[in-house]
């Protein structure tokens, strides 16, 4: 549990004649993660004896038609979407993910396959395939064309008369107030044979020109016109021959355009009749597919000779004899499969090794980051104090019981068929439940609503102290003030975190031969902590001859180990241990929020008449509010704890995830 799953490494060779066959069987299996061999080629060793297994000239074939498969498989999607689960009925009431059973089909088999399913869906929607397109592309042009043509809506003239003669050419478009006089001077500057015609656009400054010259004039003309931020629009469109005012031209258009669409409609419902017939056998033949390219491209991870293949990799060590005895029998005892110990400077891939509810805490040491393989596992210890420190920066009972509810319908909802989901519903479930008993200890009931407001007082009688009172079994036990035991409990707490944290570093450390690293570490904060004891709690001599031999031992320890820089690691520890304030602070933070918005509410209730509508609205909208801030708060809050002040006593991270090869069956199963 502290450590990850113990790997072995595995060498396999093998006749040619069987290499699909076992890569089949390793790629079903999925306990195998393959090394790339092409660098022992660098060694002369190997590189006399075996050749880099060459590329398969199938594979392009198969990118090919994988990408026609998902280029149909999106057509359809467009044509007739799945029905699919709204974002809350994936939360909590998903719907089962559908699964096609399918036979066993690969190799040559699969790619005749893949070709008939390619041709005989290919036949159907080819032809209104090519219609549509034709008909998007005809629908932005026409779009196009209209953008413009709205411009100058205004315009009552005929477009026909304005596109180019024989002998003239024609500029329409949009012009500025500021730049009319420009021009007008530029233009009749290159020739006095012009005429310009301006309308103003109501309600903008921009005007409607149109500007006639004769056809030699064009070129000239035209870079003026470009050159003052004339903006010329477009008035003919593609070959066809357009007639009427510009408003007259919109209506034609925008009726053809609908025509275009309806037909469109037309050809969208033979793909969508498509899709009905064709969609399941096209995921189906689509995964096969992608397994198949899986399989060929992990063969350029092996060596071989003329009649032989020699692949490594890793596999868990429990699961080694399983694997052999199931290869040997497929190939009749043609394999050598043979298993050894990593060696010092493998770098061993990593698979985590959490039982039960822990496990869904690897989520959050691997958003840190995954242990290296001769590394302590910290997702036990991690999920015990975060789970502590979430429900002390919650302080409330009520709080804890909705993230728990939460969690539940998380866990037992989205969570069946999505592993992410499940992981954040247990998550939020175990920390609920630490929560609701936190949360009770302290008092908080949606802050104080339930015994002030409501007059629960049998809650008060499992209170052991109030953050912002002096009420509860601890205060009376102290006579310290609620604030006070908060604070030194988070202190305390935080103690314990980092002694845990320092330990588990010592105790790697020596694992690891590692002696002076183990000692001239962190070790000096563990000895000076029993010496401050000493010297608080008693003045006897020989208490204090105990005390300074601690503090004096720990000097050396910190000044061999760190040199000039102690100064620094004593700040540091004291700045880690003051981090953990922040337990009291979000704790203080959730308790006086609850109390204000409970307070806001029952002055709001004394209104006459509409007050028991205001005081449930406050209540209501401020205790989602608070919960919402202090639960992200606690979540975010408790990684910091970990991430920053917990790892940085043992823990590196860094490793390599093992990432087994594997048929990841999304759509499909075995019959």
């Amino acid at each position: 549990m502290f450590r990850p799953v113990r790997m072995k490494k595995v060498d396999l060779i093998s006749t040619e004649e069987y290499k699909d066959k076992i890569i089949r069987t390793l790629h079903r299996r999925g306990v195998v993660q393959i090394k790339e061999m092409g660098n022992k080629l660098g060694e002369e060793e190997w590189s006399t004896i075996l050749d880099s297994h060459p590329s398969d000239p199938n594979l392009r074939t198969m990118n090919n038609d994988i990408g026609s498969l998902n280029k149909i498989l999106e057509t359809f999607e467009e044509a007739n979407p799945e029905e699919k689960d709204g974002f809350f009925k994936a939360l909590f009431n998903p719907s089962p993910p559908k699964k096609i059973p399918v036979g066993d089909l690969h190799g040559k088999e699969l790619m005749i396959e893949v070709g008939k399913v390619l041709e005989r869906v290919k036949s159907e929607i080819d032809e209104p395939m090519e219609k549509i397109n034709g008909i998007d592309k005809r629908v932005e042009g026409i779009d196009a064309f209209l953008e413009g043509i709205k411009r100058i809506s205004t315009l009552n003239v005929d477009i026909s008369l304005l596109i180019g003669g024989y002998y003239t050419s024609t500029f329409v478009g949009i012009a500025s107030a500021d730049i009319l006089e420009r021009i007008e001077k530029e233009t009749k500057d290159i020739t006095k044979k012009i005429y310009i015609y301006d309308q103003k656009i109501p309600e903008t400054e921009d005007h409607i020109l149109v500007i006639v010259c004769l056809k030699e004039y064009f070129d000239s003309i035209s870079n003026t016109l470009r050159r003052t931020g004339f903006d010329r629009i477009n008035i003919e469109f593609e070959d066809v021959e357009i007639r009427g005012t510009p408003l007259e031209v919109i209506a034609q258009l925008e009726s053809a355009k609908n025509k275009l669409i309806d037909e469109r409609c037309g050809y969208e419902k033979v793909i969508a009749e498509a899709a009905d017939k064709h969609r399941d056998d096209l995921e189906q033949i689509l995964e096969l597919m992608i397994f198949e390219r899986e399989r060929t491209e992990v063969k350029t991870n092996f060596l071989k000779t003329e009649e032989t293949f020699v692949a490594e990799g890793w596999i868990p060590a429990d699961r080694a004899d399983k694997l052999r005895e199931e290869l040997i029998n497929d190939v009749n005892g043609r394999i050598h499969f043979h298993t050894s110990d990593p060696d010092p400077s493998d770098d061993v891939p990593v698979k985590l090794n959490n039982k039960g509810f822990f496990k869904s805490f690897e989520l959050i040491t691997k958003l840190f980051s995954t242990p290296k393989y001769d590394e302590y596992d910290p997702t036990v210890l991690l999920s015990i104090g975060f789970m502590i420190f979430f429900a002390l920066m919650l302080t409330d009972a009520m709080y804890g019981f909705v993230n728990l509810l939460l969690g539940l319908f998380l866990w037992k909802g989205g969570g069946k068929y999505n592993k992410m989901y499940k992981d954040f519903g247990i998550i939020f479930t175990a920390c609920g439940v630490v929560s609701v008993a936190i949360g009770a200890i302290t008092g908080g009931w949606f802050g104080d609503l339930f015994v002030k407001y409501l007059g629960i007082n049998a809650l008060n009688s499992v209170l052991l102290f109030e953050p912002m009172g002096s009420a509860g079994w601890l205060c009376e036990v102290t006579g310290q003030q609620g604030i006070i035991l908060f604070l030194v409990i988070s202190l305390l707490l935080g103690i314990i975190h980092l002694d845990t944290g320092i330990l588990t570093g010592i105790i790697g450390n020596l694992k690891k031969e590692k002696i002076k690293d183990a000692f001239t570490g962190d070790l000096w904060f563990l000895l000076i902590q029993p010496a401050i004891v000493l010297l608080y709690f008693n003045s006897a001599s020989y208490y204090l001859i105990s005390a300074l031999i601690l503090i004096l031992v720990a000097f050396v320890l910190l000044l061999v180990g760190h040199k000039g820089m102690f100064f620094f690691q004593i700040t540091g520890a004291l700045g880690d241990v003051l981090s953990y304030v922040r337990l009291m602070a979000l704790g203080l933070c959730t308790y006086g929020m609850a109390l204000t918005f409970n307070a806001l509410a029952a002055l709001a209730g004394g209104i006459p008449t509409i007050g028991i509508v205001f005081a449930v609205l406050i209540g209501l909208m401020g205790h989602i509010l608070n919960w919402l801030l202090q639960t992200l708060g606690s979540f975010v809050h408790g990684m910091r704890l970990h991430y920053v002040e917990f790892f940085s006593k043992f823990y590196e991270g860094g490793g390599v995830e093992f990432t087994p090869f594997k048929e990841n069956r999304e759509k499909t199963v075995l019959k």
